[in-house]
């Protein structure tokens, strides 16, 4: 299948070394740039895959598709795919109602970490992924928060302390290094709300660490299976959990790689 890709964002760099070998980087002349999306041109089928995190369930009112419409300017003949992998049945509302009136398909796909200095960089962590899974022996019954404190997180963080109590610690501002040595030395990462999921979750899944997380419509089901996803009040652990850190593992491996993303969508074409 001959096509053309265009990848306007950094954000799908993750993603790059799973675009098949035959197809042809477009480079910076495409819509894709200015839209900050990635886009594939093939013969019959136009995919615009776009990359926001979404809104929190409490963020009033629902998302705006601003970057579909903006994307449905420059349809053409072809079909047209619109790939969104942070979906919410509840607050994606005028995604379907533009899909049904446009007539397009709009499919999710498991999520990625945008944050390349982890993920790649120096710090190599997909590719180191196995080596750094196996400093699991090491690992301490600590939860912990690893980012920066907001105002939005706080709520979170002290009912963190006040149940998990010595066992809850708190780091921020940390070099990628140490980002990473802080999460495979963790037994669980805690991940309260940004403007959407934290990537973290995804780059603890990668390495084998299961994240306590609080429920969110936009949550992709790879992530609820393999990790503690809570309503209101924070699971009591009892240390480690060795299923939940095989499971993060097992569905990284299985949905969540730059050839399993890539190839879920790939399928539809």
């Amino acid at each position: 299948m001959a096509a053309t890709y265009y990848i306007g964002s950094n954000r799908f760099n993750f993603l790059r070394s799973a675009i098949p070998n035959d197809w042809t980087d477009g480079g910076g002349n495409s819509p894709a740039h200015g839209l900050h999306v990635m886009l594939w041109s093939t013969l019959t089928t136009d995919v615009w895959w776009e990359c926001h995190d979404g809104v929190t369930d409490d963020f009033p009112g629902i998302e705006e598709a601003t970057t579909l419409e903006a994307c449905l300017h420059f349809r053409s003949s072809k079909r047209f795919i619109y790939v969104k992998p942070n979906w919410s049945d509840v607050k994606c509302t005028q995604h379907r109602a533009i899909a049904q009136r446009e007539g397009i398909d709009i499919v999710t796909c498991a999520p990625w970490s945008y944050y390349d200095k982890v993920m790649f960089g120096d710090v190599r962590a997909y590719a180191r992924r196995n080596e750094l899974r196996k400093m699991v022996l090491s690992r301490d019954l600590r939860v912990k928060f690893l980012g920066r404190l907001t105002d939005s997180r706080l709520p979170v963080l002290k009912q963190a302390q006040q149940t998990y109590g010595y066992a809850f610690s708190i780091n921020g501002g940390l070099l990628p290094q140490q980002y990473v040595s802080e999460v495979v030395s963790a037994s669980h990462c805690l991940q309260p709300h940004g403007i959407g999921l934290r990537h973290s979750i995804y780059e603890c899944m990668a390495l084998g660490v299961p994240s306590i997380i609080p429920e969110s419509s936009y949550m992709h089901a790879t992530t609820r299976h393999a990790n503690l996803v809570y309503q209101k009040a924070l699971p009591i652990l009892y240390g480690r959990s060795t299923e939940l850190e095989k499971a993060c593992i097992d569905v990284y491996e299985t949905y969540m790689t730059p050839e399993a993303i890539v190839g879920s969508v790939l399928k539809r074409l």
